[in-house]
C-alpha cells in the first residue's frame, strides 16, 4: 500500500465515507492531512486513528469522548518528554506584556491560524483599552 492516501483511497481503505473523514478532520477526531484541498494526502497514521476511531465508536464512545481521549493522550505525551527535547510552541505577542502561546501537539492549528487568533485577541484588547479610557473621561 502506497504511504500517502488520498481522501478517497482512504476512504476505501477505512469503509469510511470521505463526508464522514471530513467531518473527523473538521472536528479534531482526526489529525489534518499534508497539504490543502487537492493535494491533501494521509499518512498510514491516519489510517490508525480512523481504525481506531472506528473500533471506540463500535464500543460505544462519542466523538466528543474520543476528542477528549486524543487530548488527554497528547498532553500525557508533552508531560513524559524528556528534559531538553522540544516542544513545538509558538509565540505571538499581541500588546505590550501579552504574549500568547500556542502548543502546536495539542492545538492542532496552522500557522496562519495562529495569527488570526493572535490579531482578534489584539483588537479585543484595543477595544478594551479605549472602553477604559472612554469610561474614565466619563467620570473625570
Amino acid at each position: 500500500m502506497k504511504s500517502l492516501l488520498t481522501i478517497d483511497e482512504l476512504s476505501q481503505a477505512t469503509g469510511v465515507s470521505v463526508r464522514t473523514l471530513r467531518y473527523y478532520v473538521s472536528s479534531g477526531v482526526l489529525d489534518k492531512p499534508t497539504g490543502e484541498t487537492r493535494n491533501a494526502r494521509y499518512g498510514t497514521q491516519h489510517l490508525d486513528q480512523v481504525r481506531n476511531i472506528k473500533k471506540l465508536q463500535e464500543e460505544g464512545l462519542t466523538l466528543n469522548r474520543i476528542l477528549e481521549i486524543k487530548k488527554e493522550s497528547l498532553r500525557d505525551k508533552l508531560n513524559k518528554k524528556e528534559i531538553g527535547e522540544p516542544i513545538t510552541t509558538i509565540e505571538i505577542p499581541t500588546d505590550k506584556g501579552i504574549s500568547i502561546v500556542f502548543m502546536k501537539e495539542l492545538c492542532g492549528l496552522k500557522k496562519e491560524e495562529m495569527i488570526e487568533i493572535a490579531k482578534d485577541f489584539a483588537q479585543y484588547l484595543e477595544m478594551r483599552q479605549k472602553e477604559k479610557t472612554g469610561c474614565q473621561t466619563k467620570k473625570a
